[in-house]
């Protein structure tokens, strides 16, 4: 397919569950469509790098994630009996709601007899993949499923920005120099949007990369905050750099004094099992406007993201924050 580097293939899939299925399809992919990258954990990930970042990466050049269930998928449990996809930290979820909350092309393979998934099985964050028409590969008509999957993958690649094929698929709109999006995850008896609207900060922590797009935060950057499954609740100002929480100053009266010193109402402190990389880390903010979690600006097709903090290009979102936050319009 001529021209159809500039996308990817994301194979998303549990190896315990469906490793042989996955394996087989990226050899046919990478042989049906030689000039495109086929993203496989095993292949994909050099040693010593951030699992986590290379996935973002993969996953927002990619222009279709492959996610492959089987029995065991929503069902697998770790070593403490726990569902691995109500742990935050599972990739395969990570994998997946990523690519949702992109838009990416997401195509369920359901793999020998797999149920379809039911919206009461998946986190909340995935519940749409319920309701994706799913294909089907089973072991005895492997040649024939294949096919109507690799046919179908050639569609959306051929529709995809670069792809040679009609305009459509994604396309990633320019940013304007200055608007970032912030999510703030409040959770019970841990981070509270009040303690940050009263104190003037946002943060993010407890595991690498939950902190790491927080931290690369410039002063002055105007940021647009969001919590997640509510919606936007603040515009204001970066005043500083990050910081761990036990040392992060905000200005109050006029005077920087310690985060930690103040009456909050929320937790910030997580398990002490990765040092630095799993703290808490704090950014001061001057608001310009802020509301309560119950005023939320929420609407379908607003932006929304997994990582703390990224650069906010979407013109829908934007022109409707500028509204609803009282700004300047937008498109000036």
């Amino acid at each position: 397919m001529p021209g159809s580097s500039l996308r990817g293939i994301f194979l998303s899939y549990r190896r315990e569950d469906a490793g042989p299925y996955a394996r087989l399809l990226k050899f046919q992919l990478s042989e049906r469509f030689p000039g495109v990258h086929v993203f496989m954990d095993l292949d994909s990930i050099e040693a010593g790098l951030d699992f986590a970042d290379v996935i973002t990466e993969a996953v927002d050049s990619s222009a279709v994630l492959v996610a492959l269930i089987g029995r065991q998928w929503a069902t697998l449990v770790d070593e403490q009996g726990q569902r691995r996809l109500d742990d935050l930290d599972d990739l395969v979820r990570f994998e997946v709601q990523m690519a949702l909350e992109q838009g990416v092309r997401v195509i369920p393979v359901l793999v020998d007899g797999a149920r379809p998934l039911r919206q009461q099985q998946l986190p909340s964050e995935l519940s749409k993949l319920a309701r994706l028409n799913a294909l089907e590969v089973s072991y005895g008509r492997y040649d024939y499923d294949a096919g109507r999957l690799l046919d179908l993958i050639e569609r959306v690649l051929a529709a995809a920005p670069g792809g040679g094929g009609p305009k459509g698929g994604r396309t990633r709109e320019p940013w304007n120099g200055h608007d970032w999006y912030v999510s703030f995850g409040e959770y019970d008896r841990g981070r509270n949007w009040e303690d940050a609207r009263k104190f003037g900060f946002v943060s993010a922590g407890g595991l690498p990369w939950y902190s790491r797009t927080l931290r690369s935060l410039p002063v002055g950057a105007r940021i647009f905050t969001y919590i997640p499954q509510v919606g936007y609740v603040g515009v204001g100002t970066t005043t500083g750099g990050s910081s761990q929480f036990d040392d992060a100053l905000v200005t109050i009266d006029g005077e920087q004094q310690k985060l930690s010193d103040q009456p909050l109402v929320g937790n910030y402190h997580h398990p002490p099992v990765g040092g630095e990389d799993t703290a808490e880390y704090v950014v001061p903010v001057e608001w310009i406007t802020t509301r309560p979690r119950d005023l939320a600006v929420h609407q379908k097709g607003l932006f929304a993201n997994q990582n703390s903090a990224c650069k906010l290009r979407s013109r829908f979102t934007l022109n409707t924050l500028y509204s609803e936050f009282g700004l300047e319009d937008a498109e000036t």
